[in-house]
């Protein structure tokens, strides 16, 4: 007998005292259990919902804390888009419709700052020595000659073109302007230190649930205004946050239900009893009500990785409760009393179930430091969840079990072909190990070659599908207005009125038209905005609206002068461009909105040419929503390598320590890994790219690949302790844990495959590979698993099998744990 031996059996003794305990106090155990839930699902009503860019990073990452102080000095750099498409902007009935429209959204849709169009739009003239800076449809065009003034006014100014109409004026758009600030709530007094150059009290930014009312109090008033010719489209990255949420929120609740449905029809299946499939229901309910519960209670929000969580928990649960189960049954039908066969099963399954519960939660849990916020989030609440399961699978299963009238005499169904089948793939893989192994070599260099073409994409509107009325709209407006997303550029003078210098001015200037030039793959800014327009158009209008004025001035004191006119002459345009002391001031490029692995090359380039144009004495920094995304692709890739590196860094000790052997749980990885390589492989032969619901197949499929190598090396382990045979010890466990092994996989990748009958593309693809890797880790445990043990047997298994080839006499029988009478 090996050392480790009487180490497991006190550790099956405790579990078997464990299971004689709860079932001695249901009640309680059933009472407490309820109790937790009751106070975690309490909190349910305060989860909370965000999609967005800046939530992608952790809050103390510094390209978010630089672009929190560039909204708190020039306000929102996103907005709602309605974008209509009329058969002409300038004419009569579309413009009328345009200004009731404009109209009935400044009296309904709350939480916004600004709402501009063509009906409002700044108008820089000149009259006499007079500047007048009105809007651009101040006195309404009250015929066809107004109107044509109108369309030729309105091209030929280049701060309108591709923002408020199109070049081909079969398009406009009435931007929406979101608050900075919430309306409830506040914040930590030092979360917004130092922050722009005014004080007051701490306030909230606005939130993703008031964003989502201006989208939906938007949508609402759009509805009434559309007409087959005045379609109307709304686009964002509010818009498509809102969306997102929604979908993904109707996902979610058709995964859990149908993940429900199949796991009650495969336990029925698998147990014909009624009990199976209801016990693990309420099990799984109340794990995932639980967990949930501390996702709203910790203050963690709904986003696009958490989407797994609910069917993570729910196959977790009952994957646990499958092993449990089947050994209850089995020991009910031999003849054991209830509270024996609880305690007997507990005994069996329960360090494996505790195990593997440890090791799905450390690879989960390798997420918790990563640089992307939800992917951090799920790190912690999915490990919070695998851990709740557990503690309701040993705790409240056992108690609802004694509750339960049960017909102690009815035997499980026969799986005497599954057993045959499986004890067969295991005798060939004993007796041809080196074949198992090369084959199994041959598919690692495949995979590799797959792993060498992986790319990576951050580009969430390819995760809905092509007809999409958010995606199609998105795609229309982006074409015809060459570009929905912006970067942002600020540049500081590091001087207080350091952006009244001409020779500044004029290099901002050029860093501006510079910037429209450069193009890296789709990458082009369509459109410049920043201070300069606003200067060389007050210039021109002060000069008799001579197009040969729209120039910067060369003198310092006209250029302070000119600004200071235009601040006076009631538009606030400049609080968005300039900050009040005329030190730092805002370039908006407009782009299109592509992958956003795209976004770093293009902005690394863009830093790279401009700063030479601005100077030493103007420094550069980029910011935006747009850079944000480009972090989150240079995060997720950090991410990916480190979350792995911690995952296996967590299980293996967590191997070694259950299997009681450096050799032996060394050995058990490598089947751990190959699911990883061939779900990679697979993935870089198909052209699924490695996004945030994907990035997380990694861990997930280390975690539950461990699982079912836990309970195979666990059940051959105590096999081989009494059969002193390897090859009689994995038929052993083939015969036994295999079945459990079998449900489980099968139940896994069914609850994948779920994701199949979801709405975004991108969780199809997560469900597919998810199964596959399920399905590749069962199988690398009934062949690749046993072919190990027979090619690089430790000391104690020669030992055995060298006393075993001399002994004679019958088989030996399985061990069992407990060994009493039944009553």
């Amino acid at each position: 007998m090996s050392n480790t031996e009487p180490f497991r059996d006190r550790i099956a003794a405790g579990f078997a005292r464990w299971g004689h305990a709860v079932t001695r106090h249901a009640g309680i155990a059933l009472v407490a259990c309820l109790a937790t839930c009751g106070l975690l699902a309490a909190q349910l009503p305060t989860l909370q919902a965000d999609f967005s860019t800046e939530g992608m990073l952790q809050p103390d990452d510094p390209a978010l804390i630089v672009y929190d102080d560039f909204r708190r000095r020039f306000e929102r750099d996103d907005a709602i888009l309605v974008a209509i498409a009329p058969e002409d902007v300038f004419a009569a009935r579309s413009l009328a419709r345009l200004r009731d429209l404009h109209r009935a959204l400044e009296s309904e849709v709350p939480h916004y700052h600004e709402i501009t169009s063509l009906v409002n739009a700044r108008w820089t003239r000149g009259d006499g020595d007079e500047l007048i800076v009105e809007d651009l449809m101040e006195r309404w065009p009250q015929d066809e000659a107004d109107r044509a003034a109108l369309r030729e006014r309105t091209l030929a100014n280049p701060a309108y073109r591709n923002t408020l109409v199109s070049t081909d004026a079969r398009l406009t758009a009435i931007v929406i302007r979101p608050q900075l600030f919430s309306s409830v709530g506040t914040m930590n007094d030092d979360a917004l230190t130092g922050f722009g150059e005014e004080t007051g009290p701490p306030t909230a930014y606005l939130t993703a649930q008031e964003l989502d009312e201006m989208v939906r109090a938007t949508q609402n008033v759009t509805a009434r205004f559309e007409r087959d010719d005045f379609s109307i489209h709304l686009v964002g990255s509010a818009v498509q946050g809102e969306h997102m949420t929604r979908v993904s929120m109707k996902d979610t609740s058709l995964y859990t239900g149908l993940s429900l449905l199949f796991m009650g029809v495969s336990l029925f299946a698998l147990f014909r009893r009624i009990s199976a499939v209801v016990l693990s229901t309420l099990l799984v309910a109340v794990a995932g009500a639980s967990t949930l519960g501390a996702m709203a209670w910790l203050g963690l929000p709904f986003s696009a990785p958490t989407q797994i969580l609910p069917n993570l928990i729910v196959a977790v649960g009952i994957c646990d409760s499958v092993h449990i189960l089947a050994i209850f049954y089995q020991e009910l039908a031999a003849g054991w009393n209830r509270e024996e066969a609880i305690a007997r099963a507990l005994a069996h399954s329960g360090p494996a179930v505790v195990m593997t519960s440890v090791t799905t939660a450390a690879g989960l849990a390798s997420f918790i430091g990563a640089g992307i916020r939800p992917v951090s989030n799920l790190g912690s609440i999915a490990a919070i969840g695998i851990l709740l399961a557990l503690f309701f699978t040993l705790t409240l299963l056992p108690a609802m079990l004694v509750l339960w009238p049960h017909r102690a005499s009815r035997p499980l169904p026969s799986t005497a072909r599954l057993q045959r089948a499986m004890e067969q793939a295991g005798a060939f893989a004993m007796a041809r190990p080196g074949a198992v192994l090369s084959a199994t070599g041959a598919v690692i260099v495949i995979a590799a070659i797959g792993c060498s073409q992986l790319r990576f994409g951050l580009d969430q509107l390819a995760w809905l599908p092509e007809d999409d009325p958010m995606r199609v709209a998105t795609e229309l407006v982006d074409s015809r207005f060459e570009g929905v997303n912006t970067v942002e550029l600020l540049i500081d003078s590091h001087e207080q009125n350091g952006l009244y210098d001409p020779d500044r001015m004029a290099r901002i200037e050029a860093a501006s038209r510079r910037a429209l030039s450069i193009e890296t793959g789709p990458v082009r800014a369509g459109h410049a905005l920043s201070l300069v327009e606003v200067l060389k158009e007050t210039h021109r209008a002060l000069h008799g609206n001579d197009p040969a004025y729209y120039a910067i001035p060369t003198e310092r004191g006209a250029i302070a002068q000119e600004l200071l006119l235009f601040e006076n002459s009631g538009s606030d345009d400049l609080e968005r461009l300039v900050t009040t002391n005329f030190e730092q001031a805002r370039l908006s490029l407009q782009i299109p909105l592509v992958d956003g692995m795209l976004y770093p090359a293009y902005l690394h380039r863009l830093a790279t040419e401009l700063e030479p144009i601005l100077g030493d004495d103007l420094s550069l920094t980029l910011t935006g929503a747009t850079h944000l995304t480009s972090r989150t692709f240079e995060t997720t890739m950090h991410t990916l390598a480190r979350s792995y590196a911690i995952a296996l860094a967590l299980i293996t000790p967590l191997m070694i320590l259950m299997l009681g052997s450096l050799r032996r749980g060394s050995l058990a990885m490598i089947p751990n890994l190959l699911p990883i390589i061939v779900v990679l492989g697979f993935m870089g032969w198909a052209d699924i790219a490695l996004n945030l619901p994907t990035l997380l197949i990694g861990s997930i499929i280390i975690g539950l690949a461990v699982d079912d190598t836990i309970h195979f090396m666990h059940g051959y382990a105590s096999n081989q302790a009494v059969r002193k045979d390897s090859a009689s010890a994995v038929q052993q466990t083939l015969a036994t844990t295999g079945s459990a092994l079998l449900v489980t996989s099968i139940v896994l990748c069914g609850s994948f495959l779920i994701f199949l009958s979801g709405y975004m593309e991108v969780y199809k693809d997560f469900g597919r590979i998810a199964a596959l890797g399920t399905a590749v880790a069962f199988v690398a445990d009934i062949l690749i698993a046993p072919a190990l043990i027979a090619a690089f047997p430790d000391r104690v298994a020669r030992a055995s099998d060298a006393q075993s080839s001399s002994a004679s006499g019958g088989p030996e029988q399985p061990p069992q744990p407990m060994p009493e009478s039944p009553s």
